[in-house]
């Protein structure tokens, strides 16, 4: 019972900190939106850093959240291979999101048109380490749901020759399980949109070079 009450405590961590981060992200992207006439270099980076780690906290603990559930579902400790490929891709994903952070550059702007110093983000830079780290969100995405995929279609072979108090039981595993494909089906809708932001940001940064 300790065990599982763990479990649930640390996918509720995990939700927490999604949403935090969540929020700080959007906060802050309004908060460069909504800079004075005469931003400063300091307004726009602090600002920046604070969408940027707000994104990649956000994306981590979705990507956390993910290989936990796994974890809960399927005993790790019985497939070790699931365990060793999970700390693989998410170390790769924390470790790509460190020159993320680091190569990330704002600047300040001035606008004669309008007499107004605004906040300048390059958003070129930081695409290859940003666009690893969407690639291993995939692989994340992918591999959970080939493993519940598993799961579930092992679950519904052994429901056939089981009693019907055990069949139940079974029916509502499934509808968990749907309900995690759901939330898999949510995170990959997430990286899509940030690839399109990416492909969206690509050519307008080459049309200017």
């Amino acid at each position: 019972m300790l065990y599982k009450a763990r479990q649930t405590n640390t996918s509720n961590i995990l939700k927490i900190i999604f949403n935090f981060a969540q929020i700080v992200r959007s906060e802050a992207n309004l908060g460069l939106y909504m800079t004075s006439k005469k931003a400063t270099y300091t307004q726009c980076d602090a600002l920046l850093r604070t969408i940027i780690v707000g994104n990649i906290i956000t994306r981590l603990s979705l990507s956390a959240f993910l290989i936990w559930r796994l974890r809960q579902i399927r005993n790790v400790h019985n497939f070790g291979s699931d365990k060793w490929i999970s700390i693989i891709l998410f170390s790769i994903k924390i470790a790509l999101s460190i020159p993320y952070f680091i190569f990330q550059r704002a600047s300040t702007e001035y606008v004669p048109d309008v007499d107004l110093v605004g906040c300048f983000v390059d958003s070129f830079t930081p695409i290859p380490y940003g666009a690893g780290g969407i690639a291993v969100e995939f692989l994340i995405d992918i591999f959970v749901t080939f493993r519940l995929v598993q799961i579930l279609v092992n679950a519904n072979k052994n429901a056939a020759q089981v009693s019907t108090n055990i069949k139940s039981k079974r029916s509502l595993f499934t509808a968990v399980m749907y309900w995690n494909f759901l939330r898999l089906f949510v995170s990959f809708v997430f990286h899509s949109l940030a690839v399109l932001d990416m492909i969206y940001v690509l050519p307008e940064k080459l049309q200017v070079k």
